[in-house]
Parts: C-alpha cells; structure tokens; sequence
C-alpha cells in the first residue's frame, strides 16, 4: 500500500513539472513574439545638413583661403568668373567641405601639396557637365607637379587620376592628347609601381592574415587592372593602329598587373586579318 501511495506521489510530482515546463516555454514564446517586431519599411536616407558658407565670398584675396595659402589667387581670379566661383563654391558644399576654405580665412600648414590640393578639387568635378572646371584645376595641378620628386607608387595614382578624367574630355584634341601622354607616363613606371605596391601590399597582412585569407583578397591591389596600359589599348584600338594595342598588351603582360591582354590581342590580330 506504502509503495501504491509512493508511486502516485512520483506521477503527480511529474506531471506537475511538465505542466510547469510548457508554462514556461510558452511563456517564453510570447515573450519573443511581443519582441519580435519586423519593420518591413522601405530604407529612406537622411539627408545631409546644409553647409552653410559666404555666398558673397566670390574672390580671393591675398593669403585668403587655401588658394591663398598656396600663393593661387592670381591664377585662381584669373581663371574663374564670379558666377564660376559661386558655382564652384555650391558644388563643394555638396561634395567634400567647407567651400569658405577655398577662399576665406588663414591656414598656417596643411599635409598636401598645392598640386595634390587642386587634384583633389578637380576631382569634384568629373562629370560630363562639370568638366570644364576639372580640367582647369587639373591643367593647373600639372604645372605644379614634380614627377622627380614622387616615388613609382605616387605617380602610378596620379597618371590614373588624369587618365579618367582628360579622357572624358577626348572630343577635346588637347585632352585626349594628354590622356595619352599620362597614359605613357603611368606605364614607364609600372615595373617598379608594381614592386612598390606588392611590398605595401606585404605589409598589410600578418602571417596569419596570409595562411588564412584567399589569394585574390592578398594580392587584389597589385593584380588590378592598369588603367595606363587599359586606355592606351583602347584609343590605338578605336584609332585602328592595332600593331600598336598589340605592343602595348604584350608589355601589360610583362608588367603583372591585371587585365584581359591575350583576349585584347586576339582582336587587334583579327582586325589586322581583316584588312588584308
């Protein structure tokens, strides 16, 4: 009888922690279903605030401004119309800073040299619509820039630079010209741009960086495309002078940079084929 009145305790007791368990599981359901809120909403962007800066500031004086700083102030009033410089100022406002530094205010030291300075200004302006302004910056960058002065790597981005944006300029003799001419410059330097880069490249990464990470991440920089040797085939291409897209990929091959050369190849032969 003892034993009887045991067992019913036990199958009680059991029962009485499983109902507790479902308790608590169901309570814990509700309570990551009342938390669990999905917001289906469509991502809407916050819009920048508004730079506010002297839209009456349409010159530069003496020592004003960054242009200023860097003794521009003649070539820059000279170069630029009020309106040019209201636009350029608005244009600033909505890219990359303050426009009053262009113009207004001292500076006592910045880390980049003016050519640098006025590449970074060009770049603003890339788009079709705005290119008058960037080659104007550019055109001003160049006369200042001292390629003795610059390691493989620094010239290597600064060539790319002037490629992509003369290049868009191309209806424009003088611009395709110097797309061409930085082009040239940009594949001089690749075998030791192509050193330098790997070796930067190197150091990015610790040992267990390279035992663990794919290749193509470790060596994605050095096995870029060449935008030099990438434009250069493409114009001789366009111009028909495919002897030449030929030279110019076979040395892309020797350089190690990445790119489509043998298949670039195969249709300047065909071409040629074609006009026998």
């Amino acid at each position: 009888m003892g034993f009887i009145i045991f067992l019913i305790i036990v199958v009680v007791i059991i029962i009485v922690v499983k109902s507790s368990n479902n308790t608590s599981n169901n309570n814990s359901e509700q309570r990551t279903l009342n938390y669990s809120v999905t917001d289906d909403s469509p991502y809407v962007p916050q819009p920048k605030p508004e730079v506010i800066y002297d839209k009456t500031a349409l010159r530069c004086e003496k020592g004003q401004g960054l242009i200023g700083y860097y003794g521009l102030e003649d070539w820059f009033n000279k170069t630029f119309s009020e309106e040019e410089t209201s636009y350029i100022k608005e244009k600033l406002a909505k890219t990359m800073m303050n426009p009053d530094q262009l113009n207004k205010g001292t500076f006592s030291e910045t880390n980049q040299p003016a050519y640098k300075f006025l590449s970074s200004i060009a770049y603003n302006f890339k788009t079709k619509v705005d290119l008058s302004y960037a080659i104007k910056f550019l055109k001003k960058s160049d006369e200042l820039a001292d390629l003795s002065e610059m390691t493989a790597t620094d010239i290597h981005y600064f060539c790319m630079d002037r490629i992509e944006i003369y290049y868009k300029d191309r209806d424009n003799p003088d611009s395709l010209d110097k797309t061409i001419y930085w082009c040239k410059k940009m594949i001089e330097v690749a075998p030791q741009a192509y050193k330098e880069i790997r070796e930067e490249e190197k150091n990015m990464y610790t040992a267990e960086d390279r035992r663990t990470l794919p290749k193509e991440l470790l060596n994605a920089t050095a096995t870029a495309k060449h935008k030099g040797f990438e434009q250069l085939a493409v114009i001789e291409f366009k111009r028909g002078n495919y002897e030449e897209v030929i030279r110019v990929c076979e040395l892309a091959k020797k350089s190690k940079f990445g790119g489509d050369w043998d298949n670039k190849i195969e249709q300047a032969k065909k071409k040629l084929e074609d006009k026998k």
